[in-house]
């Protein structure tokens, strides 16, 4: 029963004569582990050769250099440095996934610790990026949806950046996301950006905000992939003239070199905050008020404002409407994804407090950068011509058309132009960027991170439209649908012909995430083309969002 540390013997020993010798001497107890600290790596990583390293202490008998174990993933590494307070092992060419650490370290009493942890890795050779300009948990309540799709053959890895610093995920499965399921990070009292999402494969992104705090509106806006940043964006429109209306136009750096940007409305400077500088992993935010128009351009290089080399960003606008209490946000279309052909699933000037418009502008130039003059386009809703006329380089229309309702809309140019549906409803506003084309003709399963029919005040519609004509310019074939939530199917249906769609809700179900499928046969076995998108009412504000294809 002798404590920990240090013991000292004393005494004496006395002959028969009375000489005497004294007794002295120590020893010391060692029942105490070593402490065992700052096992690495940990969380979710996106490098796949790291070093696997382990600190470790005793104030005791000293460690056993030699008994030091580390294992990964149940394998010992032989490739490792040991000194006195730690080891140290690099490895190399991980897989994407879940790893763990384990092992052993003992002192020279005999006395063992366990080394344990774990690590996700979304290899770099391997990642897909996601992007959006902007997270505010602390005006609003934000989430990052994360999903698989219900047809995947393994689960997708993720992790999350915001402003540059990594988010922990370990509350969230450590970002790891199996088929049919997804995740739903928010972090408290955060707000910056440009926010990144890394995934081990191409997967289901979203960003979910209710606001003000506490959420009377509701917005989602689809992760943009990588591939998507562009040099040069745009959008239709501009407001922040209109009572009630404040509009941001936000512009990110995800690079790791500084960037100059410049913005413009309808060809001109709107004034201050059009031009500056952007660090890496920041972003800039200007207003400006008292204006209103279109075209909006943002355009950024590496060298100088109005450059000679160009650099990729990212762009959003953001519109707070009703003087504060409802928010919107609308990704810009970047110029090389200009078309001459757009849809959405839906049109609705009918409906009590509904506006509509289709917003139309000519950039005065194609998707590839060359010049381009005055482009006739044309409306049609449910396949019947509403609108046509010439919209010269620069210019724009904004046509509503009272009393109209369904779908799908559809834009058609002889030119390149930028498209957006503009609606108000009720106290919200929402605009929502034209499917394209030349997407839509390859487009069979569409996705989404989540669907709420079951919170309070929620309304949830998924809508299919079936195209009026298909790449060739001919009729359409009549499509049949599948809808899969949370990976369990909900609804099938079919046939839809040219030009028809649906509209179903599911009362009482949440989750993701949203699949719809589309084929040309019952069967199921021949994929079809279709427009698909999202609309949700929440207590009374509209939302619209595109399906990931």
């Amino acid at each position: 029963g002798l404590s920990q540390g240090a013991h000292t013997i004393s005494g004496s020993v006395s002959d028969s004569a009375g000489n005497t010798s004294a007794i002295a001497g120590s020893f010391s107890v060692d029942t105490a582990a070593p402490a065992v600290s700052n096992v690495q790596p940990s969380g979710q990583i996106s490098n796949n050769s790291p070093v696997i390293s382990v600190n470790f202490s005793d104030a005791g008998s000293g460690i056993n250099m030699s008994s030091v174990v580390v294992k990964l993933d149940s394998a010992v590494l032989a490739n490792c440095t040991v000194t006195s307070n730690n080891v140290s092992c690099p490895v190399s060419g991980l897989t994407a996934g879940v790893h763990t650490i384990t092992g052993s370290v003992t002192n020279n009493a005999g006395n063992t610790s366990q080394i344990s942890n774990s690590f996700t890795i979304v290899a770099n050779a391997n990642s897909v990026n996601y992007y959006f300009t902007w997270y505010d948990n602390l005006e609003g309540d934000d989430w990052v949806l994360l999903a698989d799709s219900s047809s995947a053959s393994a689960s997708v890895y993720y992790n999350l950046s915001i402003g540059g610093s990594f988010m922990n995920l370990s509350e969230y499965n450590n970002g790891v996301v199996a088929p049919g399921k997804s995740i739903t990070p928010r972090f408290d009292s955060l707000m910056g950006g440009p926010v990144k999402v890394a995934a081990s494969r191409p997967g289901i992104v979203s960003q979910r905000t209710l606001w003000p705090k506490g959420g009377s509106s509701l917005e989602e806006v689809p992760g943009i992939e990588g591939s998507k940043l562009s040099s040069d964006f745009f959008w239709p429109w501009y407001d922040q003239l209109s009572t009630g209306f404040k509009n941001w136009v936000l512009v990110s750096n995800p690079g790791t070199g500084t960037v100059f940007y410049q913005i413009t409305i309808a060809g001109r400077d709107p004034g201050p905050g059009s031009t500056g500088s952007i660090a890496p992993g920041r972003s800039a935010t200007p207003t400006f008020p008292g204006r209103m128009g279109g075209p909006v351009e943002v355009k950024a290089w590496s060298d100088r404002v109005d450059g000679n080399v160009s650099a990729n960003v990212m762009a959003s606008q953001r519109v707070l409407s009703g003087n504060g209490s409802a928010f919107n946000e609308v990704p810009g279309i970047p110029a090389g994804e200009l078309s001459n052909h757009y849809y959405w699933t839906w049109y609705d000037m009918r409906s009590s407090g509904a506006k509509d418009w289709v917003l139309i502008a000519n950039p005065g130039i194609d998707h590839g950068g060359n010049p381009q003059g005055t482009v006739k386009a044309t409306i049609k809703i449910a396949g019947a011509p509403v609108w046509s006329g010439n919209i010269a380089p620069g210019a724009n229309i904004t046509p509503t058309f009272p009393g109209s309702m369904g779908g799908p809309v559809e834009v058609s140019a002889t030119g390149d132009v930028i498209a957006t549906q503009r609606s108000t409803f009720a106290p919200s506003f929402e605009e929502v960027p034209g499917f394209a084309a030349s997407g839509l003709y390859s487009s069979y399963d569409w996705t989404w991170t989540w669907y709420d029919q079951q919170s309070p005040g929620a309304k949830n519609w998924v809508l299919i439209s079936n195209p009026p004509k298909d790449a060739n310019g001919n009729t359409s074939a009549p499509i049949y649908y599948e809808i899969d939530i949370a990976g369990s199917p909900v609804k099938s249906g079919g046939p839809l012909a040219a030009g028809a769609d649906v509209t179903p809700t599911f009362p009482g179900t949440m989750g993701g995430p949203v699949e719809v499928k589309t084929f040309l046969d019952q069967a199921r076995s021949r994929p079809a083309n279709s427009i698909c998108s999202q609309r949700v009412l929440w207590n009374g504000y509209f939302n619209e969002v595109w399906g990931t294809t």
